[in-house]
Formats: structure tokens, sequence, C-alpha cells
């Protein structure tokens, strides 16, 4: 079940606004099923790395930031929920 918050969450510190795609909690879910599938053992700071990307800042360099955790870590408990 879609959490209260789908709509207004970023899903990362770098990123500037929220999905665009109403049913992207559901792409990121299934995504994170295929990862743990192919994977297994891969816990939330591996997937926060793997959805990370580049922050960029304007004139400053860009750095590598992680995506936020606490979307993942709410999809990793719907999943065991499931038991998917």
């Amino acid at each position: 079940e879609l959490p209260e918050w789908h709509d207004l969450v970023k899903t990362a510190s770098f990123k500037e606004m929220c999905p665009m795609d109403p049913d992207w909690y559901f792409i990121r879910a299934a995504s994170i099923a295929r990862k743990i599938y192919l994977r297994g053992g891969s816990g939330v700071g591996a997937l926060s790395k793997v959805y990370g990307g580049s922050n960029n800042k304007g004139v400053m360099p860009a750095h590598f930031a992680r995506a936020s955790r606490g979307c993942i870590r709410h999809i990793l408990k719907q999943l065991e929920q499931n038991q998917l």
C-alpha cells in the first residue's frame, strides 16, 4: 500500500523535486526487489549508494550523494510484510 507521503517526498537530497511519475513507488519497489533477488543481503545503505547520483550545486564541483534511506527502508518493510 502507498504511504501518505509518496507524492510529496524527494527520492534523494540532490533532487530538486519529487518524482513526476505517479507510479514511482511501485517502480522503485520492483527495482529493489530485483536487486535483492540478484544480490541477497543488500541493506538500506548499499541500496542508497545504488540509487544515489551526482550532487550538482551550480558553479561548485559535483560530488556523489546518496539516495534517501527513508524511502528505501519503507519499501523494504513493505516487501518483507508481503514476503517477497
